[in-house]
């Protein structure tokens, strides 16, 4: 089964690295902040059966805000059922 690693453009080091070393391709999820604050988050068209999001803890309160995690968690759970089917 393919497997796509996405994370966000702050993280594409980390990711770059993660991904390489789990054999796995990797996107970058594209954010566009709002005037108000809002987050609109783009995925690729098409995703595999696999995904997995990358957010690292490092320097969590510097590099992630609450939006931020709201909005991965989100993301996360409209992700779930087709991460863990085998």
């Amino acid at each position: 089964m393919r497997s796509l690693l996405l994370h966000f453009d702050d993280e594409q080091a980390s990711a770059a690295r993660l991904g390489a070393a789990a054999g796995i391709a990797t996107h970058c999820i594209n954010r566009h902040r709002f005037p108000d604050g809002e987050l609109k988050l783009t995925l690729p068209a098409s995703l595999p059966g696999r995904v997995v999001l990358f957010r690292s803890l490092d320097q969590p309160n510097e590099s992630h805000s609450i939006r931020e995690k709201w909005s991965a968690s989100a993301l996360w759970a409209a992700f779930w059922p087709a991460c863990s089917t085998p």
